[in-house]
């Protein structure tokens, strides 16, 4: 059944009724440890500027803690996940994606940061054949802009085909990444309207995210989270 936006949104707000707390502490820790992360990564020495030794460490540091990252939130997603269905939730849930097969999940957020990368080529070439942003022409820029919007536009349809993967693998364990992904393309058959409409409401709750400096991710993110697990079980039906 093909329920409207604004059912599944009413859903998700009856799911987090009397249990925001404790999502935004999960939350709160998803976020704690992706900034220790980084932080790492900060005082790593290594640097996208200088030797290519130097350079090609600081992109490989980068790439595993992106994966980390993706798998960290795959646990996030199974907290609110497990949380929609009625079922124990626990803060242990966070990280789930490290304890249960690890390796399927790695390379799920892996084939799609892979693919979400490929969109970014023209993008990141034309980035570094640029001089200094301060120093850079009208023209430099506004081409770096149009590159960048194309990359977005690029990536929307691994978004859209690919937007449920992550839940197939959380919901049936035997379920490989690959076979996830082939799934998704087919529950996402006459679905990606839907989903882009979504992804488009989303925006303000961006904005929102960006004017409190990313403090309001933490009351956010549990909306979001549950309104797109209670998407994925509309679609599944």
């Amino acid at each position: 059944m093909k329920q409207p936006s604004k059912f599944l949104k009413q859903r998700a707000r009856m799911t987090l009724l009397g249990k925001y707390f404790p999502s935004v502490c999960v939350v709160f820790a998803a976020s704690l440890i992706s900034l220790i992360l980084t932080y790492l990564l900060d005082i790593s020495g290594f640097s996208p500027l200088g030797d290519p030794m130097r350079q090609l460490s600081f992109w490989l540091m980068s790439a595993v803690i992106l994966l980390l990252d993706a798998v960290l939130s795959i646990g996030l997603t199974r907290y609110f996940f497990q949380m929609t269905l009625g079922q124990p939730f626990v803060f242990r849930d966070l990280f789930y994606g490290f304890t249960n097969n690890a390796d399927r999940f790695i390379i799920a957020a892996a084939l799609r940061y892979g693919l979400l990368a490929l969109g970014w080529v023209p993008a990141g070439i034309w980035y570094f054949r640029m001089p200094v942003l301060l120093e850079a022409t009208a023209m430099q820029v506004l081409l770096l802009l149009v590159l960048i919007l194309l990359a977005v536009l690029l990536n929307l349809p691994v978004l859209l085909f690919y937007g449920l993967s992550f839940y197939i693998l959380l919901e049936q364990p035997d379920c490989s990444p690959l076979e996830s992904m082939r799934v998704s393309r087919q529950l996402m058959v006459g679905q990606k309207g839907r989903l882009f409409s979504l992804y488009i409401s989303f925006l303000g709750y961006g904005l929102l995210e960006l004017g409190t400096m990313g403090v309001g991710k933490l009351w956010i993110r549990p909306y979001v989270e549950t309104i797109l697990i209670q998407f994925y079980l509309d679609v599944k039906q």
